[in-house]
């Protein structure tokens, strides 16, 4: 089942599996608030091509067995050494993978807290960091969460974190801003390697389901 046609006889979704075909990678991600502003990960080494790479939402794929928010959890100790608090949303998109976000109504059986988007992302063969060298579709479930601090964790099994203002990340949406664009213009960043200050940083996952939202005009 794809985006062209996600509605019931009913109007409503009755699980968001619904939404997602049967054996599709799946996974979910977070847009995380921490303070005013809001926590990524910086993608390391094994992620970038010669001139850039990219930053996303923490999470991660769906292991066997896990709900979505027991995913979000489990890759939060992982990543940042902790869990997080997750929050409720009172509505609901589809992003599709030529980036248009679609209103769409909540699936019934989604018990609080609920998701904010599902994002459809179209893995290319040729992505660096696409380890089976196959084009195929990954559908992520993204949630709202917060950390009740201004101060940024240290990165666990990630090589960077990126504490972003949410005007930022739409302004990052177009890829045209390197990692010193970023730094100059509020951004804070602790990583493990050094990345090269002239790299260019585009938003990917969940913080380009932020920056999408924000251009359709909802506010963070």
């Amino acid at each position: 089942m794809g985006f062209d046609s996600w509605q019931e006889a009913d109007g409503m979704f009755h699980n968001l599996n619904d939404l997602i075909p049967a054996g599709a990678e799946r996974g979910a991600g977070l847009i995380l608030q921490c303070g005013t502003r809001y926590l990524f990960f910086l993608a390391g080494s094994r992620y970038r091509d010669e001139t850039s790479t990219f930053y996303a939402g923490i999470g991660g794929h769906l292991e066997a067995g896990e709900t979505w928010i027991e995913c979000l959890q489990r890759e939060a100790v992982e990543e940042i050494g902790t869990t997080v608090a997750l929050f409720d949303s009172d509505r609901f998109y589809q992003i599709t993978p030529d980036d248009h976000v679609l209103p769409a109504q909540m699936p019934h059986s989604a018990l609080a807290p609920r998701p904010l988007a599902l994002l459809k992302i179209s893995v290319p063969a040729d992505a660096v960091w696409n380890a089976g060298g196959r084009a195929h579709p990954y559908y992520v479930v993204i949630y709202r969460g917060r950390l009740e601090t201004d101060r940024m964790p240290a990165p666990g099994d990630i090589d960077g974190l990126l504490l972003l203002p949410a005007r930022l990340v739409l302004d990052s949406l177009d890829g045209a801003m390197t990692l010193d664009d970023l730094l100059v213009r509020g951004a804070d960043l602790l990583e493990k390697a050094p990345t090269p200050r002239g790299m260019i940083v585009y938003p990917f996952g969940s913080a380009r389901a932020m920056a999408l939202l924000q251009r359709a005009g909802d506010r963070f």
